[in-house]
């Protein structure tokens, strides 16, 4: 998909990244030199979130 065809059909296009963690410190995350330029190239935004859980110590 082109960027024209967004502006064109006024398309909404974005990607979102997802983590969820249990009692686990988060790792760093890396996206491929690719992947930004295609999403660049199309205009879209990447949104990241990220969930870390810490249960409960049980007594």
């Amino acid at each position: 998909m082109r960027k024209h065809y967004k502006e064109r059909y006024s398309l909404g296009v974005f990607i979102r990244i997802y983590f969820e963690f249990i009692d686990a410190q988060t790792p760093g995350i890396h996206l491929n030199k690719k992947i930004i330029q295609f999403a660049n190239n199309i205009g879209v935004d990447i949104e990241v979130f990220i969930d870390n859980e810490v249960e409960k110590v049980k007594r």
